[in-house]
């Protein structure tokens, strides 16, 4: 059965539309695969958010920041379980039951998240592979 991207779509509007409208963040484009996958883009001119399903049936949100820490330079993200971690000085990555609970918590810490110096600074970047490769183990 084909997956219907716009009621995904719809989902997460309900989930983070007063945060999409205070942040002028607005639906860019959405796919899915044949096996259950999917993922949508939001966009302002500053971030870009990601919401995905995987083929486990996880549910999560990646948010980037479009400024560059310098010309050419990838764009910055992170998966929001581990700029939470970061943020509370976690040793483990943040976990959330579920999807909604993870767009209250962005919702509630919008002020923190959205935060290119955030986003693009090296000490997650270096905290955030640490972590990772200690979870892959």
């Amino acid at each position: 059965m084909p997956i219907d991207i716009n009621e995904k779509k719809d989902r997460i509007i309900g989930y983070l539309g007063n945060l999409f409208s205070d942040r002028e963040i607005s639906y860019h484009s959405g796919s899915s695969s044949g096996m259950g996958e999917w993922f949508l883009s939001f966009e302002s001119s500053e971030f870009k958010i990601l919401v995905y399903h995987d083929r486990g049936g996880s549910e999560y949100i990646e948010i980037f920041s479009k400024i560059r820490t310098r010309p050419g330079a990838h764009l910055n993200s992170c998966s929001l379980s581990l700029v939470r971690a970061f943020i509370e000085g976690r040793e483990k990555q943040a976990t959330f039951k579920n999807l909604k609970e993870e767009a209250e918590w962005l919702f509630e810490n919008q002020a923190k998240i959205f935060d290119h110096l955030l986003l693009n600074s090296e000490e997650l970047k270096r905290w955030s592979a640490k972590l990772t490769k200690r979870c892959s183990k």
